[in-house]
């Protein structure tokens, strides 16, 4: 009777203990910590002859090794010490102390616990982690990051650079999608939380480099021009030497130069054929890297992205925080 009722009142403190502890650390290790001194306490109150026995372990475990390493019958108590009570009462003394818990206790567990247990939720696979999209120059990477800033796993792939004329540099967009969508399924299946468990997805980017693409297929017009792309240093030099710098870094903050996005944008509108009179039909779309990637993602519902960097394309009027100037290209 003694081991049940120990074993009883040790599972139902640990099923009360780990009911609102048991969840990440820290809070994980308290409930180990409290697991530990009830465990201690009930030794001290019962006394070590009584207490120990509520693990069949440290009784039935050791004999039955020295039983089987060839000590035969000695290894065993006989009959009449009720060898098998260190067994059977810690068993029974765990089906009590879970019952009790459970039926008697249940309307007492912390809400926490209640609401996890409604939403059939697993501590990994809330709607608590981050996605961070880093799209970068040469290569696309995907992270998963807790609630707590911590990184979970993360994917990153390579892409091909394209370099058709000294000083000019590429990218392919659809190149740059299919590593974005490639390294964010397998960021996900490392960190075992799966798109369900993803409150958000944030994205960062090369900045500068300019993608214009059909607004009904979602398929660029041409490769990505780069932040690091000199083929417009002429026009540039022509819009400085017709004195529109001064007004260009008025609205902007901005020197007239290729690296930004604005006369990349240009270049393409004259380039490509028809693309200038597509765009002014309104069945083009122009955006930096996230701006791009933010239209695919939402399946062409977004067109949209954030003044960081909208402020380096050289057609965001720094003075009006909800609009893009039109006067440069």
């Amino acid at each position: 009777m003694d081991e049940i009722v120990l074993t009883g009142i040790l599972v139902l403190g640990v099923f009360a203990i780990t009911e609102e502890f048991n969840t990440l650390a820290p809070a994980a290790n308290a409930g180990a910590l409290l697991i530990g001194l009830l465990v201690a306490t009930i030794g001290a109150c019962a006394g070590y002859l009584e207490a120990w026995p509520i693990n069949p372990a440290r009784d039935f475990g050791p004999r039955l090794f020295c039983y089987l390493a060839g000590w035969g019958a000695q290894a065993l108590p006989a009959p009449q010490n009720y060898w098998w009570v260190p067994i059977a009462g810690p068993l029974l003394g765990g089906v009590v102390g879970g019952a009790l818990y459970q039926g008697r206790f249940g309307r007492f567990y912390p809400r926490a616990g209640k609401r996890a247990r409604a939403m059939g939720d697993q501590t990994m696979n809330r709607a608590r982690h981050i996605l961070a999209i880093d799209q970068g120059t040469t290569s696309t990477r995907s992270i998963v990051f807790s609630d707590e800033a911590k990184n979970i796993s993360v994917a990153q792939r390579e892409f091909q650079q394209h370099y058709p004329a000294a000083g000019w540099v590429e990218h392919d967009a659809e190149d740059i999608w299919r590593d974005t969508l490639a390294t964010a399924r397998e960021a996900l299946a490392r960190s075992g939380v799966g798109a369900r468990g993803v409150a958000a997805i944030g994205i960062t980017n090369q900045r500068e480099t300019a993608v214009v693409w059909d607004r009904s297929t979602g398929v660029p017009i041409h490769r990505a021009i780069v932040w690091q792309d000199r083929r417009t240093a002429e026009v540039c030099a022509n819009l400085k030497r017709d004195g529109a710098e001064n007004l260009v870094r008025q609205k902007t903050g901005l020197l007239l130069d290729p690296y930004f996005s604005g006369t990349k944008v240009a270049w393409l509108l004259d380039n490509v054929p028809g693309a200038r009179g597509r765009a002014e039909r309104g069945e083009l779309a122009f955006g930096t890297i996230d701006s791009f990637l933010l239209w695919r993602l939402t399946g062409g519902r977004t067109h949209a992205t954030d003044v960081t960097n909208a402020s380096r394309t050289l057609l965001f009027d720094i003075h009006r925080s909800n609009g893009m100037t039109n006067y440069c290209g």
